[in-house]
């Protein structure tokens, strides 16, 4: 069946047993014994897979995800090639969030690191050291550059009580809700607990 211009191939894998049970998504890298690239969901009977497909509208490098993070929202954050695109569970399709800004901007950004946070946000952090963030609800519209010049190899990344997003890095403290502060204060640890913050 087509949907979305995305292909729903059940894998011939799953055929044989048919139980019912909790329904996720995962994914599979290509080693010679396991399904090749995309995304699979386990509908409680087989294994459902969602590819990109040529001529889809979406310029994905290729189907070999390497890291993937739920979204807030329910959809599915994958991470390849250096470039995130949000897999949209309620309308099959897979996003390229980035295209539009970088359009926009005429830069083109290696997205090194992704955290996805429960308060609704999502952080980018690119290999030339510029650390984007973008709110889970509207991700094509909110992306928004946030600091350049960062280390994207060594940086924590938490939600508060408050709904507030903490970023650690080696160079400055950032704290996001709505707007911007930024702390030259550097802290390595950084804990959560209850409605109040602690660092170290």
């Amino acid at each position: 069946a087509h949907g979305g211009g995305h292909v729903r191939d059940v894998a011939s894998y799953a055929a044989g047993r048919r139980t019912t049970g909790a329904i996720g998504i995962f994914y599979h890298h290509t080693d010679g014994k396991h399904p090749t690239g995309g995304l699979y969901r386990y509908d409680g009977y087989d294994f459902v897979n969602f590819k990109s497909r040529n001529g889809d509208g979406v310029n994905m490098p290729s189907n070999r995800i390497s890291t993937m993070y739920a979204s807030s929202e329910g959809g599915i954050w994958c991470l390849l090639s250096g470039r995130p695109f949000l897999f949209d569970t309620r309308t099959c399709r897979f996003i390229d969030v980035m295209k539009d800004y970088e359009q926009q901007l005429g830069n083109y950004f290696y997205i090194r690191k992704m955290r996805v946070l429960s308060c609704s946000m999502t952080w980018l952090f690119a290999e030339d050291g510029t650390v984007l963030n973008l709110e889970d609800a509207r991700p094509t519209q909110s992306i928004r550059q946030i600091a350049t010049g960062e280390d994207a190899n060594n940086v924590t990344v938490v939600c508060d009580s408050l709904g507030r997003s903490w970023v650690l890095t080696t160079k400055h403290t950032f704290l996001y809700h709505r707007t911007l502060k930024t702390f030259d204060q550097t802290f390595p640890r950084i804990v959560v607990s209850g409605r109040h913050v602690w660092l170290m």
